[in-house]
């Protein structure tokens, strides 16, 4: 969607006045940037309302990825090296379909990378570039930190389980005057 369009979508929903369009268009012009981030930076939208807006416009479902909780499931299926070339971030994993955020969810050969990577099929869901870069943060770190306890955790064991697997391995002998 090119400015003029979101411009005349966000007057036609009364979302934006056309005095505060004017000026967002003129903050556009100096700073070249897109009219949907200077619509937000100087606070005439909030960004989620403003996406939201335009994933209906386009016919797409929008993904709230604010608190989202991704289970382990769902970030084995999507490495996030992917997800970082796709500007995506997986959500949610049903009936045999990955729900995957984008920033461009009509982007096709995007999506085939990664139904092939994960052997899925893909529903595409919109959200701003914005919110999947903290969502990927945060469901990836969320990875590496489960990651690492299970490799604490598994090294904790060994010397327990070569006991239970050696019963005739001796106990460490306490220093301990009762013993």
């Amino acid at each position: 969607m090119n400015d003029k369009e979101l411009g005349s979508l966000l007057l036609s929903l009364n979302m934006v006045s056309e005095e505060n369009l004017g000026k967002a268009l003129d903050e556009m012009k100096k700073l070249k940037r897109p009219l949907e981030k200077v619509i937000v930076e100087m606070g005439f939208i909030p960004r989620q309302k403003l996406y939201e807006v335009i994933a209906r416009h386009q016919g797409f479902n929008f993904a709230r990825l604010d608190n989202v909780k991704v289970p382990q499931e769902v970030i084995k299926r999507m490495p996030e090296s992917l997800a970082i070339q796709t500007h995506s971030v997986p959500f949610k994993l049903e009936n045999g379909n990955l729900f995957v955020a984008m920033a461009e969810p009509s982007d096709l050969f995007a999506i085939d990378q990664i139904q092939m990577q994960s052997g899925m099929h893909v529903e595409a869901f919109m959200a701003s570039p914005e919110d999947i870069e903290e969502a990927r943060l945060k469901v990836y770190a969320q990875r590496q930190q489960t990651e690492s306890l299970m490799e604490d955790f598994a090294q904790a064991e060994a010397p327990t389980t070569a006991r239970m697997e050696n019963p005739s391995a001796k106990a460490p002998r306490s220093s301990n005057w009762w013993t």
